[in-house]
């Protein structure tokens, strides 16, 4: 009698089961931390560049009132002095209205106001920017001739933020330092 002999077919091992999974699974997480932090740097570059464009534009936009601007202040409290440090600064614009740009520091803001009135939020994140162990001003008016401005700077820091972001990935954009200077029209004619 011929005896046939059947093979069994085999299955995977328990062992050989477990390894694989243990495979893919160092796989996966390696692939999904490898994809988070693609995203982490890709939200990274958005709040920067996002930041980088509107406190420019801000800033842009207070050097251009200020060369059209006249009748400056504060002024400095000695005549002998030419340098005024300042959180704020004022000055009438083409129609005569008066504008104050000023720096909140309790608020971390920039605001501005017309003629006295409410003050609208310029830019948001804004503090003054370190210098060793003191703080740079962030306006610095120098004037000539008495009450005549030459010169405006301001210098501020601005943290990265697009107002996009969660609690738990607040924080991670470099802040970005504003350095401008401008001179008013009336002091180059």
């Amino acid at each position: 009698m011929n005896r046939t002999v059947r093979r069994r077919r085999r299955g995977f091992s328990l062992v050989e089961l477990i390894l694989s999974l243990a495979i893919v699974s160092a796989l996966l997480v390696a692939t999904f931390v490898a994809l988070r932090v693609c995203f982490d740097s890709y939200r990274s570059t958005v709040e920067e560049s996002s930041t980088q464009v509107v406190a420019r534009l801000v800033m842009h936009r207070v050097l251009a009132m200020v060369r059209t601007g006249e009748e400056f202040g504060p002024l400095p409290d000695d005549p002998r002095q030419v340098t005024v440090f300042s959180d704020e600064v004022t000055f009438l614009d083409d129609d005569g209205r008066e504008i104050r740009v000023a720096f909140d520091g309790e608020r971390g803001t920039l605001t501005y106001a017309v003629d006295g009135g409410e003050a609208h939020v310029l830019l948001a994140g804004v503090r003054r920017t370190p210098d060793g162990d003191s703080t740079v001003p962030p306006f610095t008016l120098e004037y000539e001739s008495g009450v005549r401005l030459y010169r405006f700077s301001m210098d501020l820091t601005v943290e990265a933020d697009d107002d996009l972001g969660t609690a738990i990935d607040a924080g991670d954009g470099r802040p970005l330092r504003l350095v401008a200077s401008a001179m008013p029209r009336s002091a180059t004619w």
